[in-house]
């Protein structure tokens, strides 16, 4: 799950420390050689953070002993390439079927485009598929550029940086709602303003 250069070019100009935290679950190394780079620390904080719980630090050394225990490798992509050929073959049949009216091709068209972004295109963001950065870079481009039909910088800000540093942090999460009132009292609010 370490994102190395890329992810920290993916955070630039951000405060990454929770990037960094998220993207590196399994090891250390990447805090240890980024201590001799320290100048200081913020004393005014954008967004204010709860104290991290011991049960992070729990889970996480209970995951690292067991990719030591069994062997396995963490960013192992056998599974995750297969179960992308089957979305993808969903998803030509699906294209097909939309280009020739199908109403199920078309369904399914829709379905394939969505699984490509919560499995795919996902595990592709958050650098868990393979060791190499070119493959992340060029899998996150792929899936979300040519078969979702958007541009995955657009994740990547929204997704990778802000929702993963700011994870339910109210007003700094932007996969959260922007008023505490709820989402429904903004579209009302909208609608009367018109």
């Amino acid at each position: 799950m370490t994102g190395g250069r890329h992810a920290l070019e993916t955070g630039a100009g951000h405060d990454v420390t929770f990037l960094m935290e998220t993207s590196h679950p399994l090891t250390d190394i990447p805090w240890q050689k980024l201590e001799q780079f320290r100048i200081g620390t913020v004393q005014e904080e954008f967004v204010h953070y709860t104290e991290k719980q011991p049960m992070f630090d729990e889970i996480k050394q209970k995951v690292r002993t067991y990719f030591k225990t069994t062997g396995l490798d963490p960013k192992g992509s056998t599974f995750t390439l297969q179960v992308f050929i089957g979305i993808a073959a969903l998803y030509l049949y699906g294209l097909y079927g939309f280009y020739h009216g199908s109403l199920w091709g078309s369904a399914l068209f829709g379905v394939s485009r969505a699984l490509v972004g919560i499995h795919t295109m996902h595990a592709f963001s958050h650098f868990s598929v393979t060791h190499s950065p070119f493959i992340w870079k060029w899998g996150n481009w792929f899936c979300f550029d040519i078969m979702m039909g958007s541009t995955h910088w657009a994740w990547d800000y929204q997704h990778v940086v802000g929702h993963h540093q700011h994870t339910n942090v109210f007003k700094a999460d932007p996969d959260l709602p922007i008023s505490s009132e709820g989402t429904l009292h903004l579209i009302i609010m909208c609608l009367l303003s018109l």
